[in-house]
């Protein structure tokens, strides 16, 4: 299997334009990435991690002004959050378009979504856009930490490649719903409760 370096960044993302699934690292672990502008690409995500299709794949952008473009203006506690901890290890569910919503997997009509902490993955999502991104291992196992494991892991007939990024071995994001105004944690992860809920003064 091909494994990217930062020189070939263009060539990662031309491989997204074009529909394929590419092993990213993230400021957690490594991932496995789609373009939201090849929706064939997004389903596949699902076959080749073996996800169920009923658990929505979060989306990950270089900014929040990008993140509000694809959605929509966030509440207001959520974009505080958002403003506090991007970019960085927190994933916020929100309101989001109904075919972006469907697009993902989701069917409540909202959808995970997160600026990740770093210089080679903020290049990239500048480059393709918004890509919908699923921890790299199948359905239920640990998530690959190295380019080589991703590599070992996934067959070249359903991943075009994986963009090293060294190690990534970091505890997952944080993934927070305010409801009601108020942090309701749906995974624990590097940003605790009693910090979000500090941050929005509750």
């Amino acid at each position: 299997m091909r494994i990217f370096s930062d020189a070939d960044l263009e060539e990662v993302a031309r491989c997204l334009d074009d529909g394929a699934v590419v092993g990213i690292p993230t400021d957690t672990v490594y991932g496995l990435a789609a373009s939201l502008n090849v929706p064939d690409a997004v389903r596949s995500l699902f076959t080749v991690k073996g996800r169920p299709e009923t658990v929505p794949l979060p989306v990950l952008a270089d900014s929040l002004s990008t993140v509000e473009e694809c959605v929509g203006e966030l509440d207001s506690n959520s974009r505080t959050l958002a403003t506090a901890y991007w970019p960085g290890p927190l994933t916020i569910i929100v309101p989001g378009p109904q075919v972006l919503c469907e697009l993902v997997g989701s069917t409540a009509g909202t959808l995970g979504v997160r600026v990740p902490n770093m210089a080679t993955i903020h290049r990239l999502l500048i480059r393709t856009g918004p890509l919908a991104v699923t921890s790299a291992n199948l359905h239920g196992d640990d998530p690959c930490t190295t380019a080589s494991a991703v590599a070992d892991h996934f067959d070249t007939a359903v991943i075009a490649g994986v963009l090293d990024g060294g190690v990534c071995a970091n505890l997952p994001s944080s993934v927070v719903e305010v409801v009601e105004g108020k942090p309701q944690i749906r995974r624990v992860g590097t940003v605790s409760l009693g910090s979000m809920t500090t941050t929005l003064g509750l």
